[in-house]
Formats: C-alpha cells, structure tokens, sequence
C-alpha cells in the first residue's frame, strides 16, 4: 500500500485546481460542444479531447469560450481539416490534479477491501504506516472514526474528512485521447492524424 501511495498517487493536487475547475463549471453555453467539453474538462481524468470536423465556426466559438473561461485549463488547436475540428488539451496541473482525485478514490476502496474496520487496519499497519496512509490520502480516517482519534495526535485527528471522494467520471461519448506530452498552444495537426470524436457515439 505505501508502495503504491509512493509511486503511484504522488502529491495531493494543487489547491487552486478546484477554484479554476469552478469557473469553467460556471459557464453556461447550452450549444452541444460547449456543453460536451464543459462536462469533460470538469468530470474525466484524460488528458486531451478532439471534436472532430465541427466546422470553422464551431471551432472559433470554442476558442473564444476557452480563452474566457478556461485560459487556465487547457489549451486548444485547430485541425486543419475541411471541415476544420479542434484539438483540446488540460494544463499539466490540471490533468495531474484529476488524476490524483481518482487515484485517492482507489487508494481508499484499496484499503477498504484489507478490512473494513478501522481498528484492524490500526493493527494492521501500525501506528506509524496508518497516519502515513492518512496523510497521504488527506482522509481523517478510512471507514469510521477510531474510538480515541486524539490518540494518534493532531496530524490525524480532526483533518476534515474525503473519505467519500469519488472517482472521476467518464467524459463525453467518444474516449477523449490521453498524451503525456505538455500541451502546445497551437500547431498544425495534419488531415491524417488520428482523430477521436468527442461528439461520436
């Protein structure tokens, strides 16, 4: 488990990502790719989505909605394809702040499924390794209060709870495609790049 908490969750994320994450909920556009994207930008874990041949208009009114309402989420490029698509990219603590919500989500039920009463997993990891744990995640306890939390001192005890978090939800229809690369601002994206269909079904 701390295995796992070391390689694989990292650092809790930034906490201004959920105040820009806010501002993009915030917008209210009811066209369909706005509405798409607002949903995926806000509830997936994939790094970047393309709305494939949507034509110069949608593209330009997309571009305009990010710049107001997501300048500092992601990033867009157009597809010069005829007619033209856009390529949308999250910001590198964006995407990096989604993953760590879901992976504290799977680090909580995997610790749940080693035993379901918070005593036992005291027992189990030992005093040390079960704040270690606790921290980690940014939970005050697993599954329910211990009986004395004050007696594992104040890193624990009284730490607002997440033990509910949940994980991330999939985006739009059509799997938005993942790159570990850093986004770009703009660039040309020829007409035989592989292009998935955030509108698709």
């Amino acid at each position: 488990m701390l295995t796992w908490i070391s390689q694989v969750l990292g650092a809790m994320k930034p906490a201004d990502a959920a105040q820009q994450l806010a501002a993009v909920r915030s917008f209210r556009c009811p066209c369909n790719n706005c509405t798409a994207v607002i949903r995926w930008l806000t509830t997936s874990n994939e790094r970047s989505a393309t709305l494939n041949r949507i034509g110069a208009p949608n593209v330009r009114h997309l571009e305009a909605n990010l710049r107001q309402y997501a300048r500092n989420v992601a990033t867009s490029t157009v597809i010069r394809t005829s007619p033209q698509g856009i390529q949308i990219t999250k910001t590198d603590a964006i995407w990096k702040a989604q993953l760590w919500a879901g992976n504290q989500a799977i680090g909580i039920s995997a610790a749940r499924a080693i035993n379901t009463n918070e005593s036992v997993l005291f027992a189990i990891f030992g005093e040390r390794d079960y704040r270690a744990v606790l921290r980690a995640l940014n939970v005050a306890y697993i599954n329910t209060p211990l009986p004395n939390p004050a007696a594992l001192g104040p890193a624990v005890a009284g730490r607002p709870s997440q033990a509910t978090a949940s994980g991330s939800n999939p985006g739009p229809s059509g799997a938005p495609a993942t790159s570990a690369q850093p986004p770009t601002k703009r660039r040309r994206v020829e007409d035989d790049v592989q292009i998935i269909d955030l509108t698709s079904d």
